[in-house]
């Protein structure tokens, strides 16, 4: 069951909510019955003509769904079930510490924040990071033992993302050019390496004077 009623009051009094058909997720307007559109406010409505149309309309809507944007991002962690999912689920709970509401599945989380997410990835493995272009199913059924306000939480979020969605950069090593790199005619021995590559690693060489006094002519 969904309990609205839990819903803090300043995600209500936000003109960003709109509905979803039953056994979908496709958001519906509760201005007009039609499609609603995540790139297009004007297909979105209050809190409270929405809830109206939910329950006026039952036999076809789900629910009420809250859309991301004007200042507010959500994180969505789907499929909590290993020790190591819920470890990440109480790291996000812990450090964002803003309002957190079980998801309608039962097995995952949605957190609201106020501010703005990093750029890059949006998504990696079960953990989704928006704030555009998406909303929220919402359930009302708010996670044990978080808070009912919405958090600024910009910073916060950046160290996350870097964390679990950003892209690993592999740094090469550092290397020189030795003696051990050439073979008994002076020739460098054949290497994986760019041309590119050999040219900078000579360069950095103790044989780097001779190679400029080659190069130059």
């Amino acid at each position: 069951m969904f309990d609205y009623n839990k819903v803090p009051q300043e995600l209500k009094a936000v003109k960003q909510w709109v509905c979803f058909k039953k056994g979908t997720k496709i958001p519906i307007s509760s201005i007009n019955g039609l499609n609603a559109k995540a790139n297009d406010s004007a297909t979105w409505d209050t809190f409270y003509n929405a809830l109206m149309y939910y329950q006026k309309h039952t036999e076809t809507i789900g629910g009420l769904g809250f859309e991301l944007g004007n200042g507010y991002f959500g994180i969505d962690l789907d499929d909590i079930e290993s020790d190591a999912d819920k470890t990440i689920r109480d790291e996000f709970i812990t450090k964002l510490n803003s309002y957190t509401e079980v998801s309608q599945s039962g097995k995952g989380i949605h957190i609201i924040c106020r501010g703005s997410l990093p750029k890059g990835n949006r998504r990696k493995n079960n953990i989704e990071m928006y704030e555009t272009g998406r909303y929220f199913a919402m359930t009302g059924n708010a996670y044990p033992n978080t808070p009912f306000v919405i958090n600024e939480a910009t910073n916060i979020i950046e160290s996350l993302h870097t964390k679990y969605l950003a892209d690993k950069v592999v740094e090469k090593a550092s290397y020189v050019v030795g003696r051990h790199d050439f073979d008994n005619n002076g020739e460098l021995k054949k290497s994986v390496l760019t041309d590119d590559e050999v040219i900078e690693k000579i360069k950095r060489s103790k044989q780097a004077s001779d190679f400029y006094a080659l190069w130059d002519g």
